[in-house]
């Protein structure tokens, strides 16, 4: 039987959030489903997550390297390529994006870089991993469905249904487009668009400027319920619908989301399924199983969503 765990004493060792799932809930009929792919391991995940800074070529580095990382006994990579700009939301909104447009070539080329990248991990025997940026759209999308989408200010708003369904075909696509990837590293609070010229991050309220095209707003905008909603959505198109893992990485100033036990109970705990049993340290949420259970996860400096073998 597993032991109570002090659930402050989880998160100071830095909780690792992970939801699973066997694939068993359909994508909706008009949409393409995402394939499920073998579930990760459950021992000790060591990612390389070198990436260059926003706007800048790769940096020289051995760690972009496969090979390289497989020796170092590595088990995964994280790919960082503007993904975001592979979403053409063709079932979503057919024709949103014209073939013949810039946006269409952009997703093109995005897709086949990113491909390559994850067959070269593959290759090495490692596991691959998108790194996304929630909430980064199409500036197309944006100009047709934002106002059901956004607050007075322009802000994207994760409580609204029109944002929750959109979040839920952009996830969808993603994992139907790259159906090798073994789950998406998710990152909240901090966006930047300088590889995403096509893109944004809100809708510019009346009277105000135009969108920072450097460092754009968050979709974070009510604390814990928009961390609920996002996660909500996450856990059914990553961890059920696609049986992929999710690690859910904040960037956020102050008390909030990654430094306070409450704030962050307050999300997870509420989170299906609810309740917390040890194992080494961290947190990892499993369920392919009606008794899944939140565990903790060794050495997880952020948090994760996982699927259980």
């Amino acid at each position: 039987m597993d032991q109570p765990i002090d659930r402050r004493a989880a998160f100071k060792a830095a909780l690792a959030v992970g939801l699973a799932g066997t694939g068993g809930a359909a994508s909706a009929a008009s949409e393409p489903s995402p394939t499920p792919v073998a579930a990760p391991s459950r021992g000790r995940l060591t990612l390389d997550m070198v990436q260059p800074n926003p706007g800048q070529p790769p940096p020289q580095t051995a760690y972009l390297d496969p090979a390289f990382l497989r020796a170092r006994s590595y088990g995964a990579v994280v790919i960082e390529h503007a993904i975001e700009g592979t979403a053409t939301f063709d079932a979503y909104d057919p024709g949103l994006i014209p073939k013949d447009s810039d946006e269409a070539r952009l997703a093109g080329r995005l897709r086949g870089e990113i491909a390559a990248r994850i067959a070269a991990a593959k290759s090495q025997g490692l596991a691959a991993y998108a790194w996304v940026q929630y909430l980064v759209l199409p500036k197309r999308l944006l100009a047709r469905h934002g106002a059901a989408m956004v607050d007075a200010a322009g802000r994207i708003d994760l409580a609204r249904p029109a944002t929750q369904a959109v979040v839920a075909a952009f996830t969808r696509e993603l994992l139907f487009t790259f159906p090798n990837l073994d789950g998406l590293v998710v990152r909240t609070g901090e966006i930047y668009l300088q590889d995403l010229p096509y893109h944004a991050a809100r809708v510019a309220a009346p009277g105000a400027g135009a969108e920072d095209a450097i460092q754009a707003a968050t979709a974070i905008i009510h604390g814990e319920q928009s961390h609920l909603a996002l996660l909500s959505v996450l856990r059914q198109e990553v961890c059920v619908a696609a049986g992929r893992r999710l690690i859910y990485r904040t960037w956020d100033f102050g008390d909030n989301f990654h430094n306070n036990v409450r704030y962050y109970l307050g999300v997870t705990d509420r989170i299906e399924p609810p309740s917390i049993r040890p194992w080494a340290g961290g947190a990892i949420l499993r369920s392919s199983r009606p008794s899944a259970s939140w565990r903790p996860m060794a050495r997880a400096p952020i948090p994760i969503m996982s699927p259980a073998a």
